[in-house]
């Protein structure tokens, strides 16, 4: 028996797919098109990398605090 795929829209915001991330436990989620085709795939190592670059001259705190709690859920 298959089980449901756990997956967000391309259009989704970014903190509701990593809201989703959290909630399910997977560090990753395949992305749906428009066309209902996989359109790639959103890794929270990825998202971490990015959270640690400079966003125009600072640091983006949110986004850093928010990959903090998805890794914090899905290693309990």
């Amino acid at each position: 028996m298959a089980s449901r795929i756990v997956c967000c829209k391309i259009d989704d915001e970014l903190a509701a797919a990593m809201d989703v991330m959290r909630d399910k436990h997977v560090r990753r989620l395949p992305v749906i098109g428009r066309d209902g085709t996989l359109a790639g795939i959103l890794c929270l190592d990825d998202i971490a990398y990015e959270a640690g670059q400079s966003l125009r001259g600072g640091t983006n705190y949110r986004l850093r605090e928010k990959v903090a709690d998805v890794f914090m859920a899905i290693s309990h």
